[in-house]
């Protein structure tokens, strides 16, 4: 099955966990073309108690231990683009825009990693907060853009 996808694009998109296991996919798959993450949950360990908190649920000791074992930022060294509401109040812009740095050769902190990364691109969004469905008039045109798609929300009424 590797063989069949050896010479494929293969393209992920994500939102929140979804957009943290879209990264640390691709981070571990280098036949990962391109990621597109909506508000993605770095550092998702420690943003456990806030999803408790506005969800009202609780977490298993097993999820919160699995949670502890990734890392805060994956390295994916493929091109990216981040959409973040700035008023995220489950998953701080900070944590995309550290991602964002740690892209940067002249930006990069020590204990970052030394690979090479390629391009990366974050828009902040006024008003999404954490939703997807907030973030879609915005991030349609710019998903289609990235992943070089015919652009049918042109064509939806």
């Amino acid at each position: 099955m590797t063989d069949m996808f050896a010479f494929c694009c293969i393209r992920s998109p994500g939102a929140s966990t979804g957009a943290l296991v879209a990264a640390l996919y691709a981070e571990q798959n280098r036949n990962i073309d391109k990621v597109f993450l909506l508000a993605p949950t770095f550092c998702l360990k420690s943003l456990l108690a806030t999803f408790e908190q506005t969800y009202g649920m609780q977490f298993s000791d097993v999820f919160r231990a699995d949670a502890a074992t990734l890392p805060d930022y994956p390295t994916v060294t493929c091109p990216a683009y981040v959409i973040h509401g700035h008023d995220d109040a489950l998953c701080p812009l900070d944590n995309s825009a550290r991602w964002m740095q740690m892209a940067s050769h002249l930006m990069r902190q020590e204990g970052d990693a030394d690979e090479f990364v390629a391009e990366r691109r974050l828009l902040e969004v006024n008003g999404m907060g954490h939703s997807v469905e907030a973030a879609l008039p915005t991030s349609m045109g710019r998903f289609t853009e990235f992943f070089n798609l015919p652009r049918i929300d042109l064509f939806m009424s």
